[in-house]
């Protein structure tokens, strides 16, 4: 009966013995598949590893299939993805992620600022933020790993977060691109030009309303102007 069931399912999950393992592995992978755990489910099952209940390779699996889910800059990942992958990375479950799109989204859904903090520093390539809300943006980008490159795309940056952007030009990001992004022109000048950062590309109206102080700006670090067309502006340090 479905009391009955219940009561199995109860039992199983919070006093389980090590022969039920293979059937609490079963039962977790199967409800796993149709919704991603949340973070209690996630700790709980991590205290059934390390006891030695659940076999390691159910976290390793999860782990896998979130870090697929995350997708690319090009199919940018959902809300419920995001946060899952960001309780794993809080918990040193995740591992290194390839590429991180955050794109359309609101990430007040994620549990705190350290947890979405510990995925973005799992990082190991790309970032590309797009109408982004409900974080704090200077946060994020002040928990950027090294990277290759950070892509930011119809999102306002402050002062704060145009400073922690400066900030990890100098050290951790090798090429930025700004696209229709208002920022504030006056710190991100500050960047002093040869730090990890040697490429800068400004399209849509960034390069339209900030192509004079750019330009301005290149020309007192010795950058070159490589390309100059109309809603497109790339300048670097050759």
């Amino acid at each position: 009966c479905s009391v009955w069931n219940e009561t199995i399912k109860k039992n199983l999950w919070e006093g389980p013995s090590k022969r039920w393992g293979p059937i609490i592995k079963a039962r977790i992978e199967r409800s796993w598949r149709e919704v991603l755990p949340s973070d209690e489910k996630i700790a709980h099952a991590k205290m059934l590893e390390d006891k030695g209940i659940l076999p390691t390779d159910v976290m390793e699996s999860l782990a896998r299939r979130v870090g697929d889910m995350l997708g690319s800059w090009r199919s940018p990942c959902l809300p419920e993805t995001i946060s899952c992958a960001a309780n794993l990375g809080h918990r040193g479950l995740l591992g290194p992620v390839k590429e991180l799109p955050l794109a359309n989204v609101d990430l007040s859904s994620v549990p705190t600022e350290e947890r979405l903090s510990s995925l973005v520093s799992s990082v190991t390539e790309g970032i590309h933020i797009e109408n982004v809300s409900g974080c704090n943006l200077a946060s994020i980008i002040e928990s950027f790993n090294k990277i290759w490159r950070c892509c930011f795309h119809s999102q306002i940056l402050n002062k704060s977060s145009t400073k922690a952007l400066v900030g990890v030009l100098e050290d951790r990001v090798s090429h930025v691109r700004l696209s229709n992004v208002t920022l504030d022109m006056e710190t991100l000048v500050k960047y002093s030009g040869q730090g990890m950062c040697r490429h800068v590309t400004c399209a849509g109206d960034t390069a339209a309303r900030y192509r004079g102080k750019l330009m301005s700006w290149a020309e007192s670090r010795n950058w070159t102007v490589v390309r100059d067309d109309k809603g497109l502006l790339q300048i670097q340090n050759l």
